[in-house]
């Protein structure tokens, strides 16, 4: 009797069909070689996979250092912009530094006096010229050629009663510094309630506001406290 794929059973009146061994071996084969067809694709896929990540790393870490190397053009490019605004900050201020010190150096040559009487029509010029005489008597004449402009300061204000500051510019120094220290104890000064003040910037005349309240104090302390145009001492020391 030959052999054949399926044997034959009788169950409860039925006859019923019985895959034979090699059957069963043949599926078992056909279904060990569609897994390792699986395991072959997905191999291929994860190697294929890995392959365009580790192209994208590579692409990532190209770009990381293009941008680093543009990173480090910045910083440098940044370093030398501060250091030339930096020398450039310097330069204003030393030319804000010379700016200011030939105003108070052009300032130097001035005076102001206050407390002088207003009229419609005056030569104003003449009236500081007469003050000036009357406080050093001996240089009338000279005086007459070292003041050399004068003028009120700023505009006259209707409603305003006190007269307006007046500038005089000296054309030598010297008769300036006389005038100035010879009108600190003038009698004839205070009999009109004249005062002669330093014509100060503005710069200078704002320090002296803030180093006021300073100077007040070493005052009420018995020190030698004084102010040389915009600086300010307290018993031979400058103080900010």
């Amino acid at each position: 009797m030959s052999s054949t794929s399926t044997t034959k059973r009788k169950t409860e009146g039925h006859l019923v069909l019985t895959p034979t061994k090699s059957t069963s071996t043949k599926k078992g084969k056909m279904e060990q070689a569609a897994a390792e067809n699986v395991i072959a694709v997905l191999k291929l896929a994860i190697e294929e996979q890995g392959t365009s990540i580790g192209k994208s790393i590579d692409d990532l870490k190209s770009s990381i250092n293009f941008l680093s190397a543009d990173i480090q053009d910045i910083k440098s490019t940044l370093q030398t912009t501060v250091s030339r605004v930096s020398k450039a900050e310097e330069k204003i201020q030393a030319l804000e530094n010379k700016v200011l010190e030939l105003a108070r150096e052009k300032k130097r040559w001035n005076l102001r006096l206050r407390g002088m009487p207003e009229e419609g029509t005056e030569d104003v010029r003449l009236k500081v010229v007469e003050v000036c005489q009357n406080i050093i008597p001996n240089y009338k004449e000279k005086l007459l050629e070292v003041i050399d402009s004068v003028h009120r300061l700023g505009k006259k204000h209707p409603t305003k009663p006190h007269p307006r500051d007046i500038i005089i510019q000296f054309s030598m120094k010297h008769f300036r510094n006389m005038i100035w220290k010879m009108a600190k104890n003038s009698g004839y000064l205070k009999q009109r309630n004249l005062l002669f003040k330093e014509d100060l910037s503005v710069e200078d005349r704002e320090k002296r506001s803030r180093l006021w309240p300073i100077i007040q104090q070493a005052r009420k302390d018995k020190k030698i406290a004084y102010f040389v145009g915009g600086r300010a001492f307290v018993d031979g020391k400058e103080i900010e």
